[in-house]
């Protein structure tokens, strides 16, 4: 059985309960979370991540978590 790229999306929406992209922001996130209260910088996370500029790497994060990520690193 062949399935389309939209087929496929429809599937997962309908197991997962939320869109894929969503999801994999949500996953890649929690990473980035991670590495921030490991000890990382902002700037290396959006490096690790991929992301062009720090910039857009907090836009991000702030889309999960409310809060930027400079403030993870301020509660230590």
């Amino acid at each position: 059985m062949c399935y389309q790229a939209d087929q496929y999306l429809n599937i997962f929406l309908a197991h997962a309960q939320r869109f894929y992209f969503h999801y994999h922001l949500c996953i890649t996130m929690e990473y980035a979370l991670a590495l921030l209260q490991g000890g990382k910088q902002v700037k290396e996370v959006a490096i690790i991540l991929g992301y062009t500029s720090p910039e857009n790497f907090s836009r991000a994060f702030k889309k999960v978590f409310v809060n930027p990520p400079v403030s993870i690193m301020l509660q230590k």
